[in-house]
């Protein structure tokens, strides 16, 4: 029996894409903490800043959380549904990933700067 060909790919490579998706995506204001502690990631090397993203590897594949802030007055079902459409995309055209689950987490809402 063949052992199946695994793509295995570092979580920070796949946290860079999603929030490079999610910076692309309308009505995302900005990344948030899952547990609120952001000074320490704000300082990070860009390669290490997984800030808003949490990237969990199982049996079954890649799992991922995204924490976001929205814009006051869009639709959070439509955020949610663009953004997960674009992250699947993203990984998959630019890293040959298939991901097992993505889950929204809007963490805040604010009105966007103009």
């Amino acid at each position: 029996m063949q052992n199946e060909n695994v793509n295995i790919v570092s979580p920070n490579e796949i946290a860079s894409v999603v929030r490079q998706a999610c910076s692309d995506c309308y009505g995302i204001v900005g990344m948030a903490s899952p547990n609120g502690i952001t000074l320490l990631t704000n300082i990070l090397p860009p390669i290490l800043n997984r800030q808003g993203v949490e990237v969990i590897y199982t049996s079954e594949g890649y799992k991922i959380n995204i924490y976001i802030v929205a814009e006051y007055g869009t639709s959070f079902e439509a955020i949610a549904r663009t953004l997960i459409d674009t992250v699947k995309y993203y990984l998959f055209d630019s890293l040959g990933v298939k991901t097992n689950g993505i889950r929204v987490h809007i963490k805040g809402v604010r009105k966007s700067e103009i």
